[in-house]
């Protein structure tokens, strides 16, 4: 079975905080009032992560491209992770994916580790696998579909 990988999205962000602030004036019919928690959209997961790791041969594509990542080696592991998916056929977008790497671990800092967060499939087809990764200022969080 050929794997195809697609990488939605490179990181984001596990534990970005969030400022609520009021505004100037508050809308008309709403008073003087301060914001209380209901005035707040509430955020919660569509179901609880299960951890999994994916089957052998994801795992292996993931792990492997993870250790890289860990030891520094950006470039040789997005070519090693998308080599056969067509985002490895378009070099602009695969410097961008390297170049957006590099800028996050200059903020946050080197990789310390990574663990398996959550994995589902999608129909037959697609799997998705979500992995987090330690940094010594904030975690990421790496998604990973492949088809």
């Amino acid at each position: 079975m050929v794997i195809r990988c697609l990488l939605l999205a490179l990181a984001a962000l596990l534990c970005t905080p969030v400022l609520v602030t009021a505004q100037n004036s508050p809308p008309p019919g709403m008073g003087a009032r301060p914001i209380q928690a209901s005035d707040l959209i509430r955020v919660t997961p569509r179901r609880e992560p299960n951890g999994q790791k994916p089957g052998a041969d994801l795992q292996l594509k993931i792990e492997g491209f993870l250790k890289k990542l860990q030891g520094g080696q950006v470039k040789e592991a997005y070519v090693q992770l998308l080599s056969g998916s067509r985002i490895a056929q378009q070099p602009d977008k695969v410097e961008l994916l390297i170049a957006k790497t590099n800028q996050a671990f200059g903020v946050y800092g080197k990789m310390i580790k990574y663990e398996a967060f959550d994995l589902y499939k999608v129909g037959n087809s697609i799997v998705v696998s979500t992995y987090l990764t330690n940094l010594p200022v904030q975690p990421l969080r790496w998604r990973f579909v492949f088809y």
